[in-house]
């Protein structure tokens, strides 16, 4: 299941070998595929997005802000994402993305709403940027592979309890 969602979506992307093209929607694969970290290219080999600026991966401190292309990129493999696709079929152009993007520096993401893993990540402010939607993909497949999961009568005992309560308690249920 997981490798046809993961090919059927693939003609949405496409690797980048190169320098992104200014206003591109992109993303570097991290920790070997396991997510995906979304920003917005703005030029001069830079990318902004919403993350921690320390790289601590303290949410509490993320914040929209600029970082050098390499940084974001951290040796992963970076995509473009190509419209139209699963987000929209329409898109802001180059210069309106990266001034939608640019007007939120400093802010705590889309609505300056504060970070949220499954309601208020990178992937919202990179799409928002780009389409005016703030939408994760990433985040509606995680919760509805633990809807599913739930559904298939998986218990509220041992790991899988634990990582429902967990989840549960993110989205405040």
């Amino acid at each position: 299941m997981i490798e046809q969602m993961t090919k059927k979506h693939m003609k949405n992307y496409e690797l980048i070998t190169g320098i992104p093209k200014y206003g591109d929607l992109i993303f570097a694969d991290r920790q070997e595929g396991i997510y995906r970290h979304f920003g917005i290219y703005a030029g001069n080999k830079t990318v902004i997005h919403f993350a921690d600026p320390d790289d601590e991966l303290d949410s509490s401190k993320a914040i929209v802000h600029e970082i050098a292309l390499n940084k974001f990129i951290d040796e992963c493999n970076v995509y473009r994402i190509k419209f139209p696709n699963e987000y929209t079929e329409t898109a802001y152009s180059e210069d309106e993305t990266v001034n939608r993007a640019k007007a939120q520096i400093g802010k705590k993401g889309v609505d300056n709403a504060g970070y949220n893993i499954l309601f208020n990540n990178c992937e919202h402010f990179a799409v928002w940027c780009k389409t005016g939607i703030s939408t994760s993909m990433q985040s509606k497949r995680f919760i509805q592979a633990v809807v599913t999961g739930i559904g298939k009568g998986y218990t509220r005992d041992g790991i899988r309890g634990a990582i429902i309560d967990t989840i549960l308690a993110i989205i405040k249920f």
